[in-house]
This record gives structure tokens, sequence and C-alpha cells, in this order.
């Protein structure tokens, strides 16, 4: 086998025994707001209006869903939040009256259905099964039981960012992917690893050892244990998602280690529980024998990570670190790897995307007034003219801190593709832009605006994934899985045989990191980083493309941008605003006849 057992093996089996066990009671994207609060009826100007107060998380998109009513038709008989963004603890006014949503809704079921004719349920989609969530049942637990990632779900059920998951809601569940990882007839995952490199070795085949910094929380979680033994009363966790998240990445880890075994080279693993405490990594790197070690990999979060330090002044060992980011160099002999990518990285990957079709394209770069939102806006431009003649961009660069959404709306063209480009990461300014642009595209006639935002944007609560999409929202990342490929069914099936449960996006990331460091180690050897500028290795969820960008400090430049599409991520090569354009005519032309 390619990679040892390892020395937290009774702790370990107790950790799993607790997680099988864990049911999580927060999931990402929940809330509990709801527009039931209608304080009383008034009459204004003839119009009679219910008063609705906005509770924390609410939305135009949920209202609208909610009474019937065209958003535009709340946004003009509502001044203050047309001018100013839906707010939590506004009264906003809704017209009784019949909408023409409803009434549209009423004629196409009277034209569907003639009198005196029963009808059954209207047929579903194909593509699709569909789960009643129950009692107890969470989006992590969903995501597992159909081997899916959260995202994925969310991203077919958008309703899940405005309501949350709730008892009784039916959710639908893509069938090509669960088809995809529960087919019998895959192959053993592939035990080569030619491809991933060039083909020649400059390292002889060796032995390497590896110490892995995980927040496991073993202690805690063997604690937990004992009282939910001992009492009823489930006993509080505070470290249960950390420690469930390090699990997968560990499972996925050893998949890999699993997939190197036939490769000459071998490899040790050491396992070290950080539970988070910088205290605990100061104690292992004074009493654990790490002089051996050709690998670090860990710690997560940056306390735990800075008590390394003094061990690494006086030891040249490369460390990967799968989430965090460093400002200063590494050492003299010894590199740090950041593996999660930049935003510098994502925002250049936007640029050369925009560069491809620069020609009647009114560009926006719409930014706030802090020095990193200064920085990625130049890096932006910079990028842009580097690839394209100056002299045929036409660009725009609006402060937003100054200028606000009059600012932008002064600046869209009538006739050019309007791209807008928000170098924000603040929700509230992000939400106030969102629906703002997505009012002025309904407003308009035939005005095009394409939205192109950064990498955590979809990561956002509470704002409507409908606005994302009716924007044409474009956004970089460095990770996403294509359930089509065989090779994530591989990995899929080798981690149900081993574990008996689903692999989440976690497990995905231990796998890809796993195997690309092995590899790494066994093609060029200790210090392998040195021989990775500019080769792109793309994983199963996550890719990596390296280049050192401090001094020994290797950023992973690798981003790749994607469009919501169908409430789901495409790669934007598939993507043509053209055609949908056309296809949105050829709809609207079809309904009017």
């Amino acid at each position: 086998m390619g990679i040892t057992k390892i020395p937290l093996q009774l702790k370990y089996v107790k950790l799993v025994v607790f997680m099988t066990g864990l049911m999580l009671c927060c999931t990402p994207g929940q809330t509990s707001a709801q527009v039931d609060q209608v304080s009383d009826t008034i009459v204004e100007n003839g119009k009679t209006f219910k008063r609705v107060y906005i509770e924390k998380g609410m939305t135009l998109y949920a209202l609208s869903r909610k009474y019937g009513v065209e958003i535009t038709q709340i946004l003009d008989d509502n001044e203050e939040v047309k001018k100013k963004g839906l707010k939590e603890g506004q009264w906003v006014l809704i017209p009784v009256a019949s909408s023409p949503i409803k009434k549209n809704k009423q004629k196409m079921a009277e034209n569907r259905n003639p009198p005196d004719v029963k009808t059954g349920p209207a047929p579903r989609p194909t593509g699709f099964t569909y789960h009643t969530v129950e009692k107890g049942e969470t989006m992590y637990s969903i995501a597992r039981e159909y081997g899916l990632t959260i995202d994925r779900i969310t991203m077919e059920n958008p309703e899940l960012r405005q309501d949350g998951l709730k008892a009784g809601m039916e959710l639908r569940i893509p069938v090509v992917a669960a088809e995809r990882i529960a087919m019998e007839d895959w192959p053993a995952p592939d035990s080569t690893v030619n491809g991933l490199f060039p083909d020649t070795n400059l390292a002889a085949p060796g032995n390497y050892n590896l110490a892995l910094f995980l927040p496991l929380y073993l202690d805690e979680n063997d604690t937990l244990r004992k009282k939910r033994l001992e009492s009823t009363q489930p006993a509080d966790h505070p470290y249960a998602q950390e420690s469930v998240m390090a699990l997968d990445f560990y499972q996925g880890f050893l998949v890999a280690g699993e997939t190197m075994k036939n490769v000459s080279s071998k490899f040790s693993v050491k396992v070290f529980d950080t539970a988070g405490d910088s205290a605990i990594v100061s104690r292992t790197v004074r009493t654990t024998s790490l002089d051996r070690c050709d690998l670090i990999i860990g710690p997560w979060s940056a306390k735990p990570f800075s008590a390394l330090d003094p061990y690494l002044k006086s030891h040249p060992v490369d460390v990967v670190s799968p989430f965090l980011s460093r400002e200063r160099g590494g050492n003299d002999s010894a590199a740090f790897v950041q593996l999660s990518s930049t935003s510098e990285s994502h925002v250049k990957a936007l640029a050369r995307h925009t560069s491809k079709h620069v020609k009647k394209h009114n560009i926006l770069v719409v930014h706030l007034s802090t020095d990193e939102d200064i920085r990625l806006k130049d890096t932006y431009v910079r990028t842009l003219y580097g690839l394209v003649d100056s002299s045929k961009v036409k660009l725009k660069v609006i402060n937003y801190s100054k200028e606000r959404i009059e600012g932008v709306r002064s600046s869209l063209s009538a006739t050019d593709t309007n791209v807008v480009f928000f170098v924000c990461r603040e929700y509230a300014l992000i939400s106030d832009l969102v629906s703002k642009l997505n009012y002025t595209r309904l407003k308009s006639k035939g005005q095009v605006i394409v939205l192109m935002g950064l990498h955590n944007w979809l990561n956002m609560e509470n704002i409507d994934v409908a606005y994302f999409h009716n924007l044409y929202l474009h956004i970089p990342r460095s990770f996403n899985i294509n359930y089509t490929d065989s090779a994530v069914g591989q990995f899929v099936n080798a981690y149900r045989e081993r574990f008996h449960r689903e692999p989440t996006n976690f497990s995905f990331m231990g796998y890809d990191l796993s195997l690309y460091c092995l590899t790494m180690l066994h093609r060029y050897g200790r210090h392998p980083f040195q021989y990775a500028t500019n080769l792109t290795w793309e994983g199963l969820q996550t890719s990596f493309t390296l280049a050192m960008t401090r001094r020994n400090v290797w950023d992973n430049q690798y981003s790749k941008v994607f469009v919501l599409k169908d409430f789901e991520l495409i790669p934007a090569e598939q993507f043509s605003l053209s055609r949908e354009l056309a296809e949105q005519q050829e709809k609207a032309q079809g309904n009017r006849h």
C-alpha cells in the first residue's frame, strides 16, 4: 500500500463512531425568515395594500413569489425600496388586487383545462428524482445520501436560499449524477500517474515521510460521546462541523494513497490532531520527531499554523496549506505552497475571459474605496489591457463608494452589451447593486447586462439566485465537480466501498491535494514545487497551477470562469450570450402569439 497506517488509529475509530450519529444543526444558506407579519390593510390613492414587515433574510423575490406580485410592481409602490433596496425592519406595501402574475397563471390554467374536464398533476421535469424532507434532516445529510454537494442541490432548488430547509419541502435531485456514481461496472481507480506531469522523473524512487495536521478534535468528540451515552439530552459540540470536514478530508486523502500504491515510491504519513489549538502544535513539534519529515500538510487555521514557525526556521521542510494564505515569504531552503487560489488569480481569469469578447461590449469596472478592492480593480484593468489594445476597449471605472447605483446606471449602454464587474465582498453592497441592476434590466427595453463577481458570491445568503440568473452571472472558481466524469464515479465508488458513506466537497479536496502532493514527491523528490511552475494539474474538484509570487511562496494561479445558466454553473466557454438572447426573444414572441 502507498500510505502506511496512521498512529491515531484507536481514536480515529472513536471519531467515526461519533460522526455516524452526528446531525448538524446548521447548514449553509438556511434562514428562518418568513413574510407572515402582516399588520393591517390600508388604502392609498384608490388602491388597497397589505403592510408587510420585512424580517432578516427576506428578499424581493420571496415577496413576489408569496404574494403573486411582480417585483417591478413592488418597487413602483415603494419608492424607498426602489432607491435604497429592501432592508430588515422596513414596512412594504403589497397590492391586494389581482396581479399580472396571478391573472396570467389563472388564464393559462383555464386554457389548459376546459370546464368539467378533470386533469391529473402537471408532469414533472425529466432528469430528476424528488426527495421529501423529513424532520431532522439537514442539507449535509441529504447531500451525503445522494452523493452530491450542498452547492449542487441548492442550485437545483433556489428556494432554499430564500426559505431554508424545512420538513415537508420537496427537493429536486439530479438523476444523472446519482446514476453515474451508482454504476457498478467502473474499473478500480487508476493506479498510474502518467500524464499528470512530464514523463521523465527527476528523482529516483524514494521513501517519503509526511505530516498531516488536521482539526479532528478527537478528545472533544470522545468526551461528547460519553456525555451522550450518559444523558438523553444532546451535548453541545461547537467543533462538530470542523471535525466532520477534517474527517472527510482525511478519508479522501486515504483513497488517494490507495491510488498511489503501485508506484515505486513509498509514503509514510503521521496524522496529528491540532484541535484548533496552537499550543498543541507547539508541543507536537517539540516532543515528536519530525526531523525526517519531507512534507507538512496543514494546519488549517492561522494560529496553529504560526506555531510551526520556530520549527520551520531550523528545518527546511516544504509546507502545503489547503486553505490559508501567507503574506510573508518562506525560508531560504523550503517552500510555502498555498493551494487555495488567490483573489488576484480569479480576477485575472475574468480579465482573460473578457478579452475574448471586447467587441461591442461596454465594460464597467465598479469598485469600492478600500485598498484591497482598488488593488483587484487595478489587476483586472492591467491584465485586460495587457491582452488587447486599450484603444479598442470601451471601459469605464466607477467608484461605487462615491457614485453608487446612479453612476452605474448613467454609464450603461442602450445598444452594446454591458459587462459590469463589481469588485466587492461586502454582502450588503452586493445585494444592493444586484437587486437594482436586476430592476434596471426588467424596466429597460432590450438592455443587456452581464454581471461578473468574485469567487465567493454564491456562498452569500439571502441574495436571490434568480437575480444572478437574470444577469447572466459570471464567476471565477478553482474548484468544480463534473459528475458526468467517469473518474469522479471511480473515486465515489472507492470511497463508498471503504467508508460506507458518501464523499463531500472536503473528501474531494483531500483526494485531490493528496494525489497532487504524492505525485509531485514521486516525480521530483524532496522540495518538488520548484519544478511546478506553469504545470497545470486538474483534479476531480480542485485544480492547481503554481507560480512563485514571493520568496519561496507558491500560489495556486488556477481559475476558471463559470456562468449561472438554468440555476447551474457551466463553463463559460459553453455559454453563448447571443444564443441565449435569441432563445429568449423566440420564447417572448411565442408567448405573444
